[in-house]
């Protein structure tokens, strides 16, 4: 299984990545620290393969995107914004770790109009490694469904 991680937080996503790749049921990971490189994959994705998709919130936003994301505080859900038709057609889950407040972010998260079953919005803090990587597997085999 392929997931797509990013953050530009190195010292965040290396935990989650360790445990992500560990045995049993090792995750193939693609790291990428901004969101612009995330948008030439995204761009790309139906031809990429991934079986999920794990997005920090807080990243400096790319060119052009400085009023959408409020000087960065939303880059991860624009990213969703984004490339949402792409995320639906495919059956491509999300899952979104913020230090910002999540019960904010998950409304802003539901108004995107995903399905519930194709994202998950959880707390870094509240959400260790060994949990994340629980998670991504419980979405990837909601998607199997």
């Amino acid at each position: 299984m392929k997931i797509l991680f990013v953050d530009d937080d190195k010292f965040f996503m290396q935990p989650y990545v360790d445990v992500f790749i560990a045995q049993p049921n090792s995750l193939t990971v693609n790291i990428v620290n901004t969101a612009v490189k995330a948008q030439n994959i995204l761009s790309e994705i139906e031809n990429v393969g991934y079986d999920c998709l794990v997005f920090d919130v807080m990243m400096p936003p790319p060119p052009g995107w400085e009023a959408r994301t409020e000087d960065g505080k939303f880059t991860g859900t624009e990213l969703v914004k984004e490339y949402q038709d792409i995320i639906v057609a495919i059956g491509l889950p999300v899952l979104i770790l913020s230090n910002i407040g999540v019960a904010a972010l998950t409304t802003r998260v539901n108004s995107l109009g995903l399905s519930r079953h194709l994202i998950e919005v959880r707390s870094k803090i509240l959400t260790p490694p060994a949990d994340a990587k629980a998670l991504v597997l419980e979405l990837i085999a909601r998607r199997d469904v």
